[in-house]
């Protein structure tokens, strides 16, 4: 039985993993979280689930975490940096801390397999004239490890989620907006209406199913990228799917960059940063098409839960 140490253990993603892995014989997990006393953790202990204390910025609390791993899953957040520190220092500290796991990482002996949930490097692709803090960051890092721990690196796999469909149930400025004294609703996103989004569909279960199937590929997995996308949708497809699920009619407004800005400050500035790199940019899968390992590599194909039924189980929290 491989043990694996899933950090974040009690977030979406992290938690997702824990799920998935959970139901599998092949493996023992140990989950990782900054506040074992919670009830999200407490409620993994019940399961059954190893649960430690470690805390990222603190090195030797993860190398405690890491001992015996044969496999570690690693997420950071930078969403939940960026209020206390702005993008610009969400940014770095995050790049710095997906560079403190990988060092913990590579003092493990027994490690044979390290998955990182990471994204696009917006900045590189586009030749520098586009960056996503939340993309670059973890660019930044995984450069960082290939010059730095070259061993850890070739035994990594790369997850890069998609657009969570939850984000429409989920973030006021990506829900779909009623208006009053009127049966149709507004959805005011910034570019055109036939611009694409790479489409993650029910990440809070999809991570776990990815994650698990990497990790079964073992060396086939080493030093890929695995893509989670279910589906490429322009924002007016993403926009029917709400309709059919919600049986409630909407339009898409489109809105500029800097009225999106205007609107949803800092928030608006990166998120408005990231569908401006899509532009340009849609396919993720045509970026480093060498590097990818593929769904039907995976053994996910049909095993993923895509935007439209996500809605439809989301249903209740969409308006």
């Amino acid at each position: 039985m491989s043990l694996v140490v899933v950090l974040g253990a009690t977030g979406q993603q992290g938690g997702s993993v824990v799920s998935a892995l959970l139901q599998n014989p092949l493996f023992r997990i140990r989950a990782v979280t900054r506040n074992p006393a919670s009830a999200s953790a407490k409620k993994l202990v019940e399961k059954g689930i190893e649960v430690v204390a470690a805390n990222i910025e603190d090195e030797e609390s993860l190398v405690r975490a890491f001992d015996g791993a044969s496999a570690i899953f690693a997420t950071t957040a930078f969403w939940d940096t960026f209020p206390k520190v702005g993008l610009e220092g969400a940014s770095h500290e995050e790049a710095e801390q997906q560079k403190k796991i990988a060092r913990s990482a590579a003092k493990i002996s027994t490690l044979k397999h390290f998955v990182i949930s990471s994204l696009p490097p917006a900045n590189e692709v586009s030749n520098g004239k586009l960056s996503v803090l939340h993309f670059d960051s973890k660019h930044v890092a995984y450069k960082w490890m290939e010059k730095n721990l070259p061993e850890l690196t070739a035994k990594t796999t790369r997850l890069w989620l998609g657009w969570y469909s939850s984000n429409m149930a989920d973030y006021p400025l990506i829900k779909v907006t009623p208006i009053p004294m009127s049966e149709t609703s507004v959805w005011i996103q910034p570019g055109k209406k036939d611009d694409v989004i790479p489409i993650g569909g029910n990440v809070q279960y999809n991570t776990g199913v990815m994650v698990e199937a990497i990790l079964k590929s073992g060396p086939l997995a080493y030093g890929k990228i695995a893509i989670l996308v279910t589906e490429y949708l322009t924002f007016e497809q993403a926009l029917d799917s709400w309709k059919r699920a919600t049986k409630k009619n909407a339009i898409y407004v489109p809105c500029t960059y800097e009225q999106y800005e205007t609107l949803w400050g800092p928030y608006g500035t990166e998120i408005g940063s990231q569908y401006r790199w899509s532009e340009d940019h849609p396919n993720w899968h045509a970026l480093f098409p060498g590097k990818v390992i593929s769904h039907d590599e995976l053994g996910v194909t049909g095993k993923l839960i895509g935007h439209e039924e996500t809605l439809v189980s989301l249903k209740e929290r969409l308006m």
